[in-house]
This record gives C-alpha cells, structure tokens and sequence, in this order.
C-alpha cells in the first residue's frame, strides 16, 4: 500500500503507511528485502515532501548498524 501511495504521488500516506510494520519488524530484529523496500519508500516519500532531516536521522544508524552485523 505504501508503494502504491508512492507511486500516485501521496506522500504523507507513502511515508504513513509503512511506519507500523517498520516498527514490527524492527522489534523482531528482522531485516529482509521487504524490510529494506520499505524504509527506502518511506525514506523517498519524506525526500519527495522536501523533508531530509528525518530521512538522514533515521537512515545513519541503521546504515551503520547493517556494518556491524554478522553475515547470515
């Protein structure tokens, strides 16, 4: 759903949509490529409403964070 608000161009809804199941995954510890696809639309749609503070916040610790885990 998130993608598809991406894609017709409604950003508060791209960027609202995914934030629950971010945030469930991210309790569990999971990272997957559903994972990954969502926090970069969710990233694109706060880019897209002109709004880069929160994207580079929230990207930068997980960008390191993704270093420092062992291979699976």
């Amino acid at each position: 759903m998130g993608c598809l608000a991406l894609l017709c161009g409604d950003m508060p809804r791209a960027e609202r949509l995914p934030r629950s199941a971010l945030g469930a995954f991210r309790e569990l510890g999971e990272i997957n490529s559903n994972v990954l696809m969502g926090q970069a639309e969710q990233a694109l749609s706060l880019v897209f409403q002109g709004d880069l503070g929160p994207v580079l916040r929230a990207l930068r610790p997980r960008v390191r964070g993704l270093d420092a885990r062992p291979a699976r």
